[in-house]
């Protein structure tokens, strides 16, 4: 199995998004695939100018000069896409929203068909078929967090098919991590964390092993990292506010680290 991980996160090697993904996809090696992680901000990735170039007088190809035919190469060879973002505003990244911009135009036909999903696009190659697994993390949270940008993954897989009306892209699992803030927090005590980074490496043999995610295991790493420190969801407001109020008084002209 291949296995592709984009880190759409703009803090790259420094960010609490790659230290979800290290034990994740070092899981994944060792239970024998072949892994390749890519920082989506080192790519030179233009917006999509929405100019229907790619449908209608190049067909499959994006006239703009840049690294897309090098990521649509890599994405054509993996067998599942990890898609890594922190939440900002309810949702993904830029550099995220530039993959699946950029990724759309380029597979589809600009022909749709009906499925039990409505009007969907045809997709331009036969026998592509991908499995995909969003992995997210956000200082708060609820429900309402995550489900912007995980509703909106879910409906993204179904609204490409193949010729016999079969989504392209298949959920092969979410995980959805609240507080991730605390993964690089110099009182936070790590070892307090080792449980998850475990359940991560978990998870990574567990998609090599099984092609996706059982709902067990969403449910396992998809939690408020304050669980692991003792601290009660009643509690979290207190024990955030603590935290930025120590930043603050330490450095009042300081940024605290990003997801």
């Amino acid at each position: 199995m291949k296995i592709l991980a984009f880190n759409c996160s703009p803090r790259m090697k420094k960010s609490n998004t790659d230290r979800i993904l290290i034990p994740l996809l070092r899981g994944a090696g060792e239970a024998g695939a072949e892994v390749e992680k890519i920082y989506a901000r080192k790519l030179d990735l233009k917006p999509c100018l929405g100019c229907f170039n790619c449908w209608l007088k190049t067909p499959g190809l994006c006239t703009q000069k840049d690294d897309w035919g090098l990521v649509l190469g890599k994405m054509a060879e993996a067998d599942l896409i990890v898609y890594a973002t922190p939440v900002y505003a309810y949702n993904m990244t830029v550099y995220m929203r530039t993959l699946f911009d950029r990724t759309g135009m380029l597979v589809i036909h600009p022909y749709f068909t009906t499925t039990d999903n409505g009007l969907v696009h045809l997709c331009r190659y036969p026998g592509i078929r991908k499995k995909a697994v969003l992995v997210a993390n956000a200082l708060l949270w609820d429900e309402s967090v995550f489900s912007l940008l995980a509703d909106g993954l879910e409906a993204i897989s179904t609204r490409v098919v193949d010729e016999e009306g079969r989504p392209i892209m298949e959920m092969a699992g979410k995980i959805l991590v609240g507080c991730g803030e605390i993964l690089d927090w110099v009182e936070t005590p790590q070892h307090a964390l080792q449980p998850f980074y475990e359940a991560l490496e978990s998870a990574g043999a567990e998609l090599v092993r099984d092609g996706g995610l059982s709902a067990a295991s969403e449910e396992r790493l998809s939690v408020p990292l304050w669980t692991y420190l003792g601290i009660k969801d009643g509690e979290a407001k207190d024990f955030l506010n603590e935290h930025f109020r120590r930043i603050l008084e330490q450095d009042p002209d300081g940024i605290a680290p990003g997801n």
